[in-house]
């Protein structure tokens, strides 16, 4: 910084403290070492959906960090800096080469009510915690995936050894090894739920509450949208609807989740018997519902990220008590030209949904192809 520069930061400093003047935007930036507010936006504009920082930390204080991306997540925390640093290293970094009385000056100054908007910092202790999730979730992915490996791997060999009819030394080393490591992760069996939630019930209010886009947690409208793909039998419709509502009650009921949680779920029933009528076809419903997630028959509560749909054979299964849906996720529109590979959906009842399904379920979209993987 040169010794022009600094002055300028100092002439800020007490403008600041004058009771009697307004620092313009472009005074906030530069005593905050952040970029001029033009070159700022751009950046924003340029890696996220918003326009500028202010209008990503406000999308964040009304829908919740649930919904940012990692580099949105990124941008709030750490600001937009002009180089490898971030904006905070970069002041702790000026602060610590200044005398005493600079020091005190903008401590005074970082201080007042004028020049910290609190919402901001709401906005960057959500973000924290959001990606404190994040990070946890992708460890305990990586450690399931390891002993679904590792399982595998131990199984082959096995018969292996049994087609042969005889175990060699390198082959016994090897499966002990595998023993070994099975032991280790045999915990880590079940996709991992989020890892500060200590019960099903928990998982389910912490979804009910992040579902809904809030930075609060007062608990209001929140649920799921369900696709009718079959348009035979309207009573058969009726009666399924019934079913699905009837038994997600039950299992919420039975995993004590509060009373005004479970009055709060809605299930979104869209039909369109030109659009949605046939197979369940992943290309074509992901279309529909990405045209059709933010219309007015739609709550804006319900999740976006997936939704649920119900074919014939769904709607006529004879489990009465526990009716089959698929649930998709909402990102994936290509549907494989090789059979075995992830359709984008998976075969789910109402209550594995409810019970693994709106616990797991969050903003990273490995879920439903992580349970898919597991099935097959």
């Amino acid at each position: 910084m040169s010794e022009q520069q600094f002055e300028d930061m100092i002439a800020i400093f007490r403008k600041s403290l004058d009771v009697s003047e307004t620092l313009t935007q472009e005074e906030r930036h530069k005593v905050s070492f952040r970029l001029p507010p033009a070159e700022e936006d751009a950046i924003v504009q340029a890696k996220t959906r918003y326009t500028s920082r202010a209008s990503l930390v406000q999308g964040c204080l009304e829908r919740g960090a649930l919904d940012l991306t990692d580099d949105e997540i990124d941008i709030i925390i750490r600001g937009v800096a002009s180089g490898p640093a971030s904006v905070g290293d970069s002041l702790l970094s000026f602060l610590t080469q200044q005398s005493p009385e600079v020091k005190e000056l903008a401590d005074k100054v970082y201080e007042s009510n004028d020049f910290t908007d609190p919402g901001e910092l709401k906005a960057i202790l959500q973000c924290y915690k959001e990606q404190g999730y994040r990070k946890e979730q992708k460890r305990t992915t990586r450690q399931l995936h390891r002993h679904r490996l590792v399982e595998r791997r131990y199984l082959e060999l096995l018969q292996d050894s049994i087609q042969r009819d005889k175990t060699s030394h390198g082959n016994a080393l090897k499966r002990r090894a595998l023993e070994q490591i099975m032991r280790e992760t045999k915990g880590q069996v079940e996709f991992p739920q989020a890892p500060t939630n200590d019960s099903t019930s928990r998982k389910i209010q912490d979804f009910a509450i992040k579902a809904q886009r809030k930075p609060y947690l007062d608990i209001g409208i929140w649920g799921f949208a369900i696709l009718r793909l079959d348009y035979r039998d309207d009573t058969l419709w009726e009666s399924y609807k019934s079913r699905v509502e009837t038994c997600t009650q039950k299992v919420l009921t039975a995993n004590d989740v509060p009373e005004n949680v479970c009055r709060m779920l809605r299930f979104t029933y869209l039909e369109d018997e030109s659009a949605l009528s046939g197979e369940v076809d992943q290309t074509k419903l992901v279309k529909y519902w990405r045209d059709n997630r933010w219309n007015e028959n739609v709550h804006i509560h319900m999740n976006h990220d997936f939704f649920l749909s119900a074919d014939w054979k769904a709607m006529d299964n004879e489990n009465t008590t526990d009716p089959p849906m698929y649930l998709h996720d909402a990102y994936i529109e290509e549907m494989p030209t090789d059979l075995s590979s992830f359709p984008g959906y998976i075969t789910m009842t109402a209550l594995h949904f409810c019970s693994k399904g709106i616990a797991g379920i969050n903003d990273d979209r490995q879920y439903v192809r992580s349970i898919w993987d597991i099935l097959h």
